[in-house]
C-alpha cells in the first residue's frame, strides 16, 4: 500500500510539475504573455474532490507553492490563492460534486472568477496598483473563461489516468467527508 501510494504523489507532483511547465513556457510565449493559463487550477479542483483531505492539501500546496515559485512575482501570492481554492472545494465536496460536463464548466468558471479575485487582491495588497494597468479587464475574463473552460479536461484526463495510477476504483469517486 505504501508503494502505491507514494507512486501516486510522485505521478501527481510529476503531473503538476509539467503542468507548470508547460504553462510558464509553451502557452505563456503563445499568449504573448497576456493571458495567465493556469493548468494548476483543474489540478487543485480534482485534488480537492478526489483525494483524501490531507493528500488533497498537502499535494495542492506543493503544487500552488511551485507554481507561485516559478511564475515570478511574489512570493505566497499564488499559493495563497490555491490553498483558498482547495478549502472552498473541500467545504463545498460533501454537498456538491459536479458531474456533467456543463456542471464542472460552470462550477469551474465560479470558482476561476474566485481564484483571480484572490490573486488580484493579493497582489494590490502587496505590489500595488501598476498590476491593474498592465493587463485589461478584457484578458481578466478571457482568462478566468479559458481556465474554466480547460479545468473539466483536466478531470476527464485525471479520470482516465485512473488505470495508469493502478488506482482502486473507490478512490476515483469523489470523497464524502
Amino acid at each position: 500500500m505504501a508503494r502505491k501510494r507514494i507512486r501516486d504523489w510522485g505521478l501527481t507532483i510529476l503531473f503538476g510539475l509539467a503542468a507548470i511547465v508547460l504553462q510558464t513556457t509553451v502557452v505563456h510565449g503563445l499568449s504573448g504573455g497576456k493571458i495567465e493559463f493556469n493548468l494548476v487550477f483543474g489540478m487543485i479542483i480534482w485534488l480537492s474532490f478526489y483525494k483524501k483531505t490531507l493528500e488533497g492539501a498537502l499535494l495542492s500546496f506543493l503544487l500552488a507553492f511551485a507554481w507561485g515559485a516559478l511564475s515570478g512575482t511574489l512570493s505566497g501570492v499564488y499559493m495563497t490563492a490555491g490553498m483558498s481554492l482547495y478549502f472552498i472545494c473541500w467545504l463545498l465536496r460533501d454537498r456538491f460534486t459536479p458531474r456533467s460536463l456543463g456542471g464542472q464548466f460552470f462550477f469551474s468558471l465560479g470558482l476561476s472568477l474566485f481564484y483571480k479575485l484572490i490573486v488580484l487582491l493579493l497582489l494590490e495588497i502587496f505590489v500595488g496598483k501598476e498590476y491593474y494597468r498592465i493587463q485589461p479587464l478584457s484578458f481578466f475574463i478571457t482568462e478566468i473563461i479559458v481556465n474554466a473552460v480547460f479545468a473539466p479536461l483536466i478531470f476527464l484526463a485525471f479520470s482516465r489516468l485512473k488505470n495508469f495510477y493502478d488506482m482502486l476504483p473507490e478512490v476515483v469517486e469523489p470523497r464524502r467527508g
